[in-house]
């Protein structure tokens, strides 16, 4: 969220302003109903599961998943915030409107990998466009409590991390369709920070999955998931009960890697 033109506008990776439209399912799931070039998937079996997961992923609505296809983001956005009851920043105070407020929003609307319970708008980053730098925590914190923002909180004392193969044997034992992974950010001195984004190696695969891949990439990503699933039985469950349509390629994966 940034201030342009005397109003508070969201942004996404796509998008300046949030226009497009709602991407219904995961990038596993969404891929189904994606464009598809006749010239190299013209297998029936691939257009019955295409028609398949479209019939499903549209009669499967919620209180929450509204029938509206046009629906962007933006109106998502400001619906799900003003059910929060947030508040925004005041736009008299310029120290507000120097900074970028980076939110994920938590919608079935726009699921991806992780699997949201309830719709919600959660604070994981401040960013100053004039210094570049990003808050620390205190100063998230500060902010998100004056607006009655909710925000990530810091995990370090709690895992007590202290150093990056630490942090990396923890992410794997992580629910990837719970939580994501970890935010890192790395004050260098006064005037420049870094932020790093590291996640699950399961939820990486899974979101890649597509059938707009080649089978050999689409089975690297299921073996990764195999292979982790085999310290966790709960995540192979998980990834079959959200992912029924990929069972079969699935089944064909582990038969081979077993």
């Amino acid at each position: 969220m940034y201030y342009y033109g005397g109003e508070w506008k969201i942004g996404t990776k796509r998008t300046i302003d949030g226009s497009e439209n709602i991407e219904r399912n995961s990038v596993a799931k969404t891929s189904y109903i994606k464009w598809f070039n006749s010239a190299t998937f013209h297998d029936e079996a691939l257009e019955q599961k295409k028609k398949l997961h479209r019939n499903n992923s549209l009669s499967t609505t919620t209180n929450d998943i509204t029938t509206n296809e046009k629906k962007s983001i933006r109106e998502l956005f400001w619906d799900i915030w003003n059910k929060c009851q947030y508040i925004k920043p005041s736009i008299e105070n310029e120290e507000y409107k120097d900074n970028i407020y980076l939110f994920e929003l938590l919608s079935k609307e726009c699921q991806g990998v992780v699997q949201y319970q309830e719709p919600g708008i959660i604070l994981h980053g401040i960013l100053n466009r004039r210094t570049m730098c990003y808050s620390n925590d205190q100063h998230l914190s500060t902010i998100a409590s004056i607006h009655k923002w909710n925000h990530v909180s810091n995990l370090k004392s709690k895992y007590n991390l202290k150093t990056l193969p630490q942090l990396v044997s923890i992410l794997e034992t992580l629910n990837p369709f719970t939580l994501e992974g970890f935010i890192i950010l790395k004050q260098n001195n006064n005037t420049n920070s870094t932020r790093y984004k590291l996640k699950n190696s399961i939820y990486n695969s899974v979101s890649k999955l597509s059938w707009l891949n080649d089978k050999n990439t689409n089975d690297k990503y299921l073996l990764e998931v195999i292979r982790r699933s085999n310290k966790n039985n709960k995540v192979e469950e998980q990834f079959l009960t959200e992912y029924k349509e990929w069972k079969e390629e699935y089944e064909e994966v582990k038969n081979q890697y077993e």
